[in-house]
Formats: structure tokens, C-alpha cells, sequence
């Protein structure tokens, strides 16, 4: 496959991403790690002409390449879960502390089940 055709799969891939869980950042790890580097500018491109109305851009940051990545990120991702401090605006919602509000809307059609 030609850059030029994998970096544009990947846009519609990161595009999708951001349209839907409108992360805070993005880390590529394993083969994109590698390869990301040398397409990062028209994948940049592509996001910023493609990207949603009040949307903002997260940073996509490149993992490290040792073995240990996916376990640190799991890692820092169970962290954040457990340590981050709930926006104001959702004390006292009936949320569990540090959860978005799309948690609340799956674990509440989980539970009308």
C-alpha cells in the first residue's frame, strides 16, 4: 500500500475516533508508531479540513516502541479512571466520581435491561 493511500485510511480512521469519543489525546503505538512519522503532515492536513465544527484537534503523540507500552498506557488509563477529579458540573448527577457522561448513558441502558 502506498502512503499516500495508507495515510488517508488512517485519517478516516482518526477522523471517526475524535467524531465519536472527542479524546483529549491520541497515542499510536506498534506499526503506526513507525510508520506515522513519515505521513504525519498529510494526515494532519486531512484532519484539520475534515474535522467537525467545535471540535478540536487532539495531540497524537507516538508511543515508544518497547514492549512494555500497552501495559503503561493501560496503566495510566485505570489511574486516571480511579484518581481524576469529576468535572463540577457532574457532582452530584447520580454518576460514579471520574465517569463521563456517556458512562452513565450505557450503564443506564444496561440496566433497564
Amino acid at each position: 500500500m502506498k502512503l499516500e493511500t495508507w495515510s488517508e485510511v488512517i485519517s478516516v480512521g482518526l477522523l471517526n475516533l475524535i467524531h465519536i469519543l472527542n479524546p483529549a489525546r491520541i497515542v499510536l503505538g506498534g506499526p503506526l508508531a513507525v510508520l506515522f512519522p513519515r505521513i504525519q503532515k498529510r494526515v494532519d492536513a486531512v484532519l484539520r479540513a475534515n474535522l467537525l465544527h467545535g471540535l478540536a484537534l487532539p495531540p497524537i503523540k507516538i508511543a515508544g516502541i518497547e514492549a512494555d507500552t500497552v501495559a503503561v498506557g493501560a496503566a495510566g488509563t485505570l489511574r486516571d479512571s480511579i484518581f481524576l477529579l469529576p468535572e463540577l458540573d457532574q457532582i452530584g448527577n447520580g454518576m460514579p466520581v471520574g465517569r463521563s457522561p456517556q458512562f452513565a448513558e450505557i450503564a443506564g441502558s444496561y440496566s433497564e435491561r
